[in-house]
């Protein structure tokens, strides 16, 4: 044999050697565990939401019109800008002054004194009647007088009494507590009687109508409990329950909506006429729960499972689940308090019989 083969089969030889020994250090190595993190199933208490939006209305309406014709002085509300019982909205120019009152109050008294002169002679023609000194003519003649000023009395007392309610009603006040939600006039205007300046909602009875998608629709029910909150202060929660429920689902797109009615919350929450809001409704909540991290589930086959350790080797565990809060989810069954799973890296993507060990434990 040459030196030069000599060489190439002692070559072989060393790559051969080299690559048993690599092959034998891949194989130890993969029976090294890698490395995960595992969190205890722990008992507590959980709740189920469903989520919806709504937005603030109201049951009671006031369109606040002009009370006669008037020119639109002022207006001092815009909407949006809430208001209480009796104060001033807008105030009207009816052209009327005080003076003018005082001057049909005047005619009016007139009046009344003509009325008791001619009282007074019709009683003094009916006794010279009686008495035989004239005929009945001239009694019917009083009597006449009597009825005429009788009824311009009236009439001057109907012109007191309007222009009393035209001066009164230079300022319109707010008939209740609420909130504009709507202005139909501007100052400068000349308004017929009767001419809407704005509509006022009233705050007793604002309520919020929730817009649920029907797939929830057998999981709602009147005297839940709802929490809401503004999309500019998520955290600002306000509680409050369902009162109602419309008995006719409403279409919205290609879904139908089941609109339920929650009252405002009672304090603590400040949100406007129309505002849109997000909401929770709790349809159930358990006290003492067996539970996970939602992420810790998994499925496969169409079954839920979870990974745990057994034996040093990654296994898939069938769970049977209940209700979930998007953090946490119920086990009804397939583990035990106490017990470690595994949480999901993304980094690591384990096959079933992986050897692992687990190198800390999230706390629950």
């Amino acid at each position: 044999m040459s030196r030069a083969m000599q060489w190439s089969v002692a070559l072989l030889l060393v790559a051969v050697a080299g690559g048993l020994a690599l092959a034998s250090w891949m194989l130890a190595r993969s029976d090294q565990p890698v490395e995960v993190k595992g969190i205890a199933v722990s008992r507590g208490p959980i709740s189920a939401f469903v989520r919806a939006t709504g937005f603030v209305d109201a049951q009671q309406n006031f369109t606040i019109s002009a009370p006669h014709a008037a020119h639109l002085l002022k207006l001092h509300h815009e909407v949006g800008q809430t208001v209480q019982r009796g104060e001033t909205l807008a105030v009207l120019d009816s052209g009327l002054s005080a003076e003018q009152l005082r001057n049909t109050e005047a005619r009016l008294g007139a009046q009344e004194a003509q009325v008791r002169q001619a009282e007074l002679e019709v009683e003094a023609e009916v006794a010279v009647w009686r008495a035989g000194g004239q005929a009945r003519n001239a009694v019917d003649q009083a009597e006449s007088r009597l009825a005429a000023a009788r009824a311009l009395r009236e009439a001057a007392r109907s012109d007191v009494r309007a222009a009393g309610l035209k001066l009164a009603a230079l300022a319109v006040t707010a008939p209740a507590d609420g909130v504009v939600t709507a202005v139909s006039a501007h100052p400068g205007e000349f308004l017929q009687a009767g001419a809407p300046l704005l509509s006022l909602a009233s705050h007793g009875s604002l309520e919020v109508r929730i817009k649920v998608d029907h797939g929830s629709a057998d999981q709602i029910e009147p005297g839940q409990t709802v929490e809401l909150a503004t999309e500019g202060a998520p955290d600002r929660v306000g509680s409050t329950r369902i009162v109602r429920i419309e008995p006719k689902l409403q279409p919205d797109g290609s879904r139908n909506q089941l609109i339920v009615i929650a009252a405002m919350p009672a304090s603590g929450f400040a949100a406007r006429l129309n505002q849109q809001l997000t909401a929770r409704i709790l349809t159930v909540s358990k006290p003492q729960s067996l539970l996970v991290p939602l992420d810790a589930v998994t499925e496969k086959d169409g079954a839920d499972v979870v990974r745990v350790v057994t034996e040093g080797r990654l296994r898939l565990q069938s769970v049977r689940t209940g209700i979930q809060d998007g953090k946490q989810i119920e086990i009804l069954d397939g583990l035990t308090q106490g017990q470690q799973v595994v949480l999901p890296n993304a980094r690591q993507v384990l096959a079933e019989g992986t050897p692992v060990r687990f190198t800390g434990s999230v706390q629950p």
